[in-house]
């Protein structure tokens, strides 16, 4: 039953994947380096969320390191794309 509600709603996950790259592409083409540095500010900041979730002595999330790692995301994204479009 699971599969088959999941089938259902396929098409609509297809046209919300189609309208969300499509956004993206316009924000990288008209403002690409705050596109590059958010974008790497906000995987930054996912992936230290999965860390401190997956560490077996966690007692309570830390926002100032997820702060402070997503920051250092965005000032890296800045870099990194610098960087890349020289070479």
């Amino acid at each position: 039953v699971a599969i088959l509600l999941a089938l259902s709603q396929l098409p609509q996950i297809r046209v919300l994947a189609a309208a969300i790259i499509t956004t993206y592409s316009k924000l990288l083409a008209e403002y690409p380096l705050p596109t590059k540095s958010l974008t790497s500010g906000a995987l930054c900041g996912v992936s230290d969320v999965i860390a401190q979730f997956r560490e077996a002595n966690r007692k309570q999330f830390n926002f100032k390191r997820w702060i402070r790692f997503a920051g250092k995301g965005c000032v890296g994204g800045v870099i990194w794309a610098c960087w890349y479009d020289e070479l």
